[in-house]
């Protein structure tokens, strides 16, 4: 894990225990995610071989007049995705203002599905490493023995990082009062040529 995943990976760490500190007396508005994120393009597939792991957190902003969308549950959402490893890898930090939208005309035994979408700004970084192989041995004809030369093998990393606008749309499910489920749609360009879109699936708790 790289310096930058340890400090995202920290910050988490201390809204979690933050917000549980205060949680004591009253529901406090953040909230914490984790879980797996599925690269959309098949390319991206192919190129890191792996799938992706993402860490978030949640504050809901109190009494955001958005106008009509004010039926909604605003709040700023960050977000750390990581996929790949060594030289084919893709990283961003995206921080959005998302709306959550809740299902409140439930019955009893009803379980409490929403629906959000959000947008904001991210911060990617990809990485890409092709490996060319070229010249060798040979033999003269004649059955003479000519000198021979080993190939040379020639390993490039091109990297890329950039600021871009990015956005997500969710949907979810609360699984008790305080614990949920989420399912996201990253949308954000491509970084390095490498295609970021992907689905993330996250189980959170909120404080």
């Amino acid at each position: 894990m790289t310096s930058m995943n340890l400090r995202l990976a920290a910050l988490t760490l201390c809204a979690v225990l933050a917000t549980t500190a205060l949680a004591a007396d009253k529901e406090n508005p953040f909230s914490a995610r984790a879980g797996l994120f599925w690269p959309m393009s098949s390319h991206t597939r192919s190129e890191t071989k792996t799938l992706g792991f993402g860490l978030g957190v949640s504050y809901q902003l109190p009494n955001l007049n958005m106008g009509a969308y004010n039926n909604a549950n605003w709040g700023l959402d960050l977000d750390g995705m990581w996929v790949g490893s060594g030289g084919n890898k893709i990283e961003a930090y995206d921080l959005m203002l998302v709306g959550r939208w809740m299902n409140t005309n439930l019955h009893a035994g009803q379980m409490s599905f929403y629906y959000g979408a959000g947008v904001g700004l991210s911060r990617m970084r990809g990485e890409s490493t092709t490996t060319t192989t070229s010249g060798g041995g040979g033999g003269g004809g004649g059955g003479e023995l000519v000198s021979s030369r080993e190939p040379v093998v020639t390993t490039t990393t091109n990297s890329e990082s950039k600021t871009s606008l990015a956005g997500k749309i969710l949907i979810g499910t609360m699984l008790s009062k305080q614990a949920f489920a989420e399912l996201a749609f990253r949308i954000a360009p491509s970084v390095n040529g490498i295609n970021t879109n992907g689905l993330s699936l996250q189980i959170g708790y909120k404080f």
